[in-house]
């Protein structure tokens, strides 16, 4: 779908009839190919945030926009419920994994429990590390750090950028220095099956796939987005790790 006004125009706008403001559904309702019409998208579409994503805008510029616009219709897809048959079956699961309905609902619980299986470990991890990290009770010098921040990133990150970001950078570094002395003190160490076991785990969960498979998939794992597992470190320390940098090797202080 296109859609144009005289202050704005979008290509290749992708929307569910779902996501449309029901005062202005039958807008959209039943239209084919070629079809125009015009639309307030401030009716239509009542968060700004996909307002602007719809017309591929910043959020801060949608004000400065006439908010009607003549919609042009491309193409339309249906999306229809799959039936529960052997192809279906075997698109979910592979060739001859399931061949019959009890098979098939045998399945399907079972990548529940594996769902509810990560979210609770998921769960019991940031629960141990809030545990942890209160338990040391870590004094950091902010003032200092964010200082460093910015001198050490090469002017990448200004003094605003590290502010915001600083109290993800804080938490994180917080829990690598609890993590660090507690591995340590107890002996622990990560072996080649420990990260064989995660990349398993990893791979098995973003894509429902048997556990035993992913070995085939990994390379492709990473090009996805993390798993909601792993919190992404703060932009400002984030280097290849979410690891802070270390001091740089230069003759001045900040």
């Amino acid at each position: 779908m296109t859609i144009a006004n005289d202050s704005h125009s979008a290509e290749g706008v992708y929307i569910s009839v779902a996501h449309v403001a029901e005062i202005a559904r039958p807008l959209f309702v039943g239209k084919k190919a070629g079809d125009k019409f015009t639309c307030d998208v401030s009716v239509a579409f009542e968060n700004e945030t996909d307002r602007a994503s719809m017309l591929k805008v910043d959020k801060a510029k949608l004000a400065e926009l006439d908010p009607v616009f003549t919609f042009t219709v491309v193409n339309v897809k249906t999306f229809k419920a799959a039936e529960s048959n052997q192809e279906t079956w075997n698109q979910m699961f592979g060739e001859g994994a399931v061949t019959s309905e009890e098979q098939f609902m045998e399945k399907v619980v079972e990548r529940i429990r594996a769902n509810h299986t990560q979210e609770a470990n998921y769960r019991f991890a940031a629960d141990v590390r809030k545990y942890f990290v209160d338990k040391a009770n870590i004094e950091l010098p902010e003032a200092f750090l964010k200082r460093w921040l910015v001198y050490a990133n090469d002017g990448k990150y200004t003094a605003e950028k590290v502010e915001k970001e600083f109290p993800g950078f804080v938490e994180d570094f917080k829990w690598q220095l609890t993590r660090g002395y507690l591995m340590q003190k107890l002996g622990l160490k990560v072996e080649k099956a420990d990260i064989e076991q995660a990349a398993e785990s990893y791979v098995a969960y973003q894509y429902a796939t048997p556990a035993t498979s992913w070995r085939t998939r990994t390379r492709c794992a990473g090009s996805r987005s993390r798993s909601r597992t792993t919190r992404p470190s703060a932009p400002c320390a984030r280097r290849s790790t979410s690891r802070p940098r270390r001091f740089p090797r230069k003759s001045s202080a900040p």
